[in-house]
């Protein structure tokens, strides 16, 4: 009888209850040992789907040792549905899901099985062990102790990774990036490592969820990104220095275009959406030098460096132009760190040309005052 799940995988298993089989998979195997000077594999554990009919199966192996007999070639070793059936051309561990055989090729999965190992006798011993990372043109992703790779194929999580909640990248040391990586059939041909410069060429949708890099906080952000001082930390390149596509583009919650970050082959534009259309109630600006009078332009140094800048004070300007200012006046993060208010420079324009035209209109004033 086959192993059932003690806790389902409802995704695969629904899958094949409807028919849509996914392909046999190891989903983590203890890479067995290479002895020198024997024909035993030290005990390894494997858990996987494999196919059985139309049914794919959970199959859950303990640690269990393997001894081989026979000349000096190629085994193989498979992962059987049930622990007792009796599989032509296969030995059996006893009471295990385990099958081996010797073979010069990789033979075909036998029924309710998945070939996934490779063994080699050379001198009478063990001489290698090697994953079947590809079984009969069908795609295979092994897991082996803390490392993923996909090889042919796609891999899809289909939950989370990581004991926060949070998909980790890197921990202890650098982790190397899949050679090459592709993403949506577009493959960026370079070898990379966490702290190194990574090439994905984007053809479709991509989304990241909040990420964790090595220990650095992402302030709640759903995508982070850290970059050594050496490095740009996002390049953003078009196909062509003309054309109706944006660098960036900027949505509401009703996916409606709100702003855009838009270059050609020498300049960049920040918008921000301004068409009549979307807009009522429109009437002229006044009372624009009043304003611009109550700002309180001031010179100051930044704590960080002591370099010199000039600017305004947020909260000041905040009760003078409140749509120039993102944040509220001393917030704070929930680890007791400052939470800035923000100055948006672009939203005192209309009030300084507001400004601008008043002056001209009382100069114009006085000069037709003074005219003989």
């Amino acid at each position: 009888m086959s192993n059932t799940h003690g806790v389902p995988d409802m995704a695969s298993e629904l899958q094949a209850i409807c028919g849509e089989l996914l392909p046999s998979v190891i989903l983590s195997v203890t890479p067995p040992s290479v002895p020198v000077t024997s024909l035993t594999l030290a005990p390894f554990a494997t858990h996987g789907y494999v196919r059985d009919g139309d049914h794919l199966k959970y199959v859950e192996q303990a640690a269990k040792a393997i001894t081989l007999s026979g000349a000096d070639g190629n085994y193989w070793l498979a992962l059987h549905v049930n622990t007792s059936a009796t599989v032509a051309s296969w030995t059996r561990v006893p009471g295990t899901h385990y099958l081996w055989r010797s073979n010069p090729t990789l033979p075909a999965d036998p029924v309710g099985a998945l070939v996934f190992y490779q063994v080699t006798l050379a001198g009478g011993v063990i001489s290698a062990v090697a994953p079947v990372v590809a079984v009969n043109g069908a795609p295979m992703a092994t897991q082996v102790a803390t490392a993923i790779n996909f090889s042919g194929g796609s891999g899809v999580f289909t939950g989370l990774l990581g004991t926060t909640g949070e998909v980790q990248l890197g921990g202890a040391g650098p982790i190397t990036a899949f050679i090459p990586m592709t993403v949506n059939g577009l493959t960026n041909g370079s070898t990379t490592t966490l702290n190194d410069t990574v090439t994905i060429n984007v053809g479709g949708l991509v989304v990241f969820p909040s990420t964790t890099l090595s220990g650095f906080t992402n302030n709640g952000a759903g995508f982070s990104i850290y970059a050594r001082a050496t490095q740009h930390a996002l390049t953003i390149r078009p196909s062509a220095d003309s054309g109706p596509g944006a660098a960036i583009l900027l949505q509401n919650a009703a996916l409606g275009v709100v702003g855009s970050i838009v270059t050609d082959a020498t300049t960049t534009a920040y918008n921000t959406s301004s068409d009549e259309r979307l807009k009522h109630a429109i009437e002229a600006l006044s009372g624009a030098l009043a304003v611009v009078q109550a700002l309180r332009p001031v010179r100051f140094k930044w704590n960080a460096n002591d370099s010199q800048a000039e600017g305004f004070i947020a909260h000041e300007l905040q009760q003078v132009i409140p749509q120039a200012v993102t944040g509220e006046p001393n917030a704070l993060n929930d680890d007791g760190t400052i939470r800035p208010q923000q100055v948006d420079h672009s939203k005192l324009v209309v009030w300084l040309a507001g400004a601008v035209q008043e002056l001209a209109a009382r100069v114009e004033a006085l000069e037709a005052q003074l005219a003989p």
